[in-house]
């Protein structure tokens, strides 16, 4: 969406190259603390809930996968992301357990109650890079297992 001198909104599709993610819904999709790079993390895609992170470098419209340190989270849709002073928060999120996550009517409905937060460093351009996962633990009355929420700042 790009806006004109005259301030009205247009849309146009952008050209991509690179690792694209699978198409997908239930996922988060936000903007990281270096401002160009779009993250997407999680999601169904039809078949399989995903754990796996994207990243799209806005000022060169290029995809690739990003391969996180540290213990994922599990595969998950319908969580919450926010940005953080340093990366990502996930909380929440529904997920049928089973055969790797496969869809079927023999898993579990399974609801998450967990705090991640996925920390970058950069590199000399200040681009995201070096992504490592960690479980939060936060102090208080944590809320219920939640899917289909939304978070803000």
């Amino acid at each position: 969406l790009t806006l004109d001198e005259g301030g009205s909104a247009h849309w146009r599709l952008l050209e991509v190259s690179g690792e694209a993610p699978a198409p997908r819904d239930g996922h988060s999709a936000m903007l990281a603390p270096d401002g160009t790079t779009l993250l997407i993390f999680g999601g169904f895609d039809g078949t399989t809930q995903r754990s796996d992170l994207f990243a799209l470098d806005m000022a060169n419209t290029t995809w690739h996968e990003l391969l996180a340190e540290g213990i994922v989270p599990s595969a998950r849709c319908l969580h919450s992301a926010q940005r953080s002073a340093d990366g990502m928060l996930v909380y929440g999120g529904y997920a049928i357990t089973g055969d790797a996550g496969i869809w079927d009517d023999e898993g579990e409905d399974v609801w998450y109650d967990d705090l991640w937060e996925l920390v970058f460093g950069a590199d000399a351009s200040g681009r995201v890079d070096h992504p490592r996962w960690r479980r939060l633990k936060a102090d208080g009355d944590a809320p219920p297992p939640l899917s289909g929420h939304a978070t803000a700042t």
